[in-house]
């Protein structure tokens, strides 16, 4: 009854784990989706920049610096997003080798 018990318990870590990766690995995809549309973006407004001149190329300049700032923002974030997953991957690999 004992190892039964043991092996329910393992089953719930188990689902907790694969709940929190799920969650993590939305967001993880929602902001490398946005920065991918960031990206695409930026390479347009460098289109436009190319051709403008005086003031438009001015206002273009500063929409860059604009989405430059976005992209490092979402890139840290990302970071931090993929830290995550490989902690709970960290965590799985120890309990498991706990129980052998």
């Amino acid at each position: 009854m004992h190892h039964i018990l043991e092996y329910e318990d393992f089953l719930a870590d188990r689902r907790i784990i694969l709940e929190a990766s799920k969650k993590d690995a939305k967001v993880l995809d929602k902001l490398i989706d946005t920065n991918l549309k960031n990206s695409q973006e930026m390479k347009k407004v460098v289109g436009q920049w190319k051709k403008a001149e005086g003031q438009e190329k001015a206002d273009l300049t500063a929409k860059l610096k604009e989405l430059t700032l976005k992209k490092q923002e979402l890139e840290k974030k990302i970071a931090v997003e993929v830290e995550q997953l490989d902690k709970g991957i960290g965590l799985e690999v120890v309990k498991e080798e706990e129980n052998e």
